[in-house]
């Protein structure tokens, strides 16, 4: 039995190697195509961090990440035999290939020798210089920065283990027996990038997740965002991206920019409109323009949307800083948009708290 722990473990370190030496082929290739051949400017820093957080939560965001920051810079200078001499001497390579292979033998070469020489040569490379110290980052990435990143905003919790049991969400999708099933059949669930927190006295969770079915394939992977709400709705609602579910009317809403990428459908329509307005609408188009897909379910006190998502918070580039880079942005962009969601679902409840500054 230990044994086959221990290959099974071999196996997976393996594969996660596998694919951290493939992220870095990919990126370095992009990064000395778009900047180094095709001369394109690297984009100014963003001042999204600086608009969201105040001067004391940016120093210890930037505080907290300084030991990975160093990291990072020291991989990044590490990476100049890769940039500074073998992926030029492979482009010089190529050039000069185009001389003097005959026109039969170059396709054979473009074909059969090019990509193993394009792959094979930098990661070489990469595994004598940079990739240990880079497997180390990839390591401390989730360990430092995203919890950092939540602490940031100052109200929102982290765990890397944290989950959303499974009963809080399974009977909202059903496996396929009953009128409301978002066309989901759930045997397993993955969990793990917890958040929570508290917005204007709405409790928000946030995860990744991944679902499997009874044939151990993955049916969903993304984001589970669950919303408790003060107010109890009546009836079901199910918001999707394409037809209208089984059991329900469709809920024909005031036109908008939303109205032909979220179907609604439920059980109460003067309920449905109440709640799903078109500003709220707008809101949940704008929070799907984030991701690959969104659905929703809207019954009882809190509404759950499912974000298709393959990569949340993946590793991001090395030659980047860590404050400027998409994971990090993208993380504040989805804050920012939830919150004005639940602003925007309280606005019609006169008689809830005002919408008052979030402390940061």
């Amino acid at each position: 039995m230990a044994s086959t722990n221990t290959s099974s473990y071999q196996v997976s370190r393996k594969l996660k190697q596998s694919g951290i030496m493939m992220h870095l082929l990919v990126s370095e290739w992009r990064s000395f195509i778009k900047h180094t051949l095709l001369r394109k400017q690297k984009l100014p820093p963003s001042q999204q961090l600086d608009i969201t957080l105040d001067d004391a939560a940016r120093k210890t965001f930037e505080d907290a990440l300084l030991p990975l920051e160093t990291l990072r810079q020291q991989i990044n200078q590490d990476a100049w035999i890769l940039r500074k001499v073998a992926l030029p001497l492979l482009l010089v390579y190529m050039v000069v290939c185009l001389f003097i292979f005959p026109v039969g033998k170059l396709l054979s070469f473009w074909v059969l020798a090019l990509p193993l020489t394009l792959l094979c040569l930098p990661a070489g490379v990469i595994k004598e210089t940079f990739f240990d110290a880079y497997e180390h980052y990839n390591d401390q990435f989730r360990h430092a920065f995203i919890p950092a990143l939540a602490k940031s905003f100052g109200d929102i919790e982290y765990q890397q283990n944290g989950y959303i049991a499974d009963e809080r969400f399974k009977n909202r999708l059903p496996m396929g027996a009953t009128s409301f099933d978002l066309g989901l059949a759930i045997a397993r669930t993955e969990q793990e990038d917890y958040f929570c927190g508290t917005h204007r006295g709405c409790r928000w969770e946030l995860v990744q997740a991944n679902f499997f079915n009874y044939k151990h394939k993955s049916t969903f992977k993304g984001l589970l965002l669950l919303l408790e709400l003060p107010r109890s709705f009546e009836g079901t609602t199910v918001i999707n991206m394409r037809n209208p579910v089984k059991g329900a009317q469709r809920v024909h809403l005031e036109q908008g920019e939303f109205s032909d990428h979220l179907i609604v459908s439920s059980t109460d329509q003067i309920s449905a409109r109440s709640w799903l307005t078109p500003a709220v609408m707008e809101r949940l188009y704008q929070l799907r323009l984030l991701f690959d897909g969104l659905k929703g379910h809207l019954a009882g006190s809190s509404l759950l949307l499912m974000l298709d998502t393959p990569n949340f918070l993946s590793l991001p580039p090395i030659d980047i800083p860590l404050t400027e880079t998409k994971p990090c942005l993208h993380f504040v962009s989805e804050l920012e948009t939830l919150y004005q969601l639940i602003d925007t679902l309280l606005a019609q409840f006169p008689d809830l708290p005002p919408q008052t500054p979030r402390a940061v």
